[in-house]
């Protein structure tokens, strides 16, 4: 099931990848300084709330980047 115009791709992408990966590396790093406590959830969140908006711009402006970095090197 396709919902999202092949001409959008490009914005959502970025944003997609930005909230794994900060989602998940935030959860990570704050089990690995604070461990499993009743605080965890808390801290999980406040850590990416803060992480989020960053990944995200750094996303927007490296991917276009590294997709032409890949294309140049890269051969059929």
């Amino acid at each position: 099931m396709k919902i999202i115009p092949k001409k959008c791709a490009n914005l959502f992408f970025p944003a997609v990848v930005s909230f794994l990966i900060s989602i998940i590396m935030s959860g990570y790093i704050t089990f690995i300084n604070l461990g499993y406590s009743t605080t965890y959830f808390n801290s999980w969140f406040q850590s990416w709330y803060s992480a989020f908006p960053v990944v995200l711009v750094i996303s927007y402006m490296v991917i276009p980047v590294v997709r032409k970095a890949i294309d140049k090197v890269s051969y059929e």
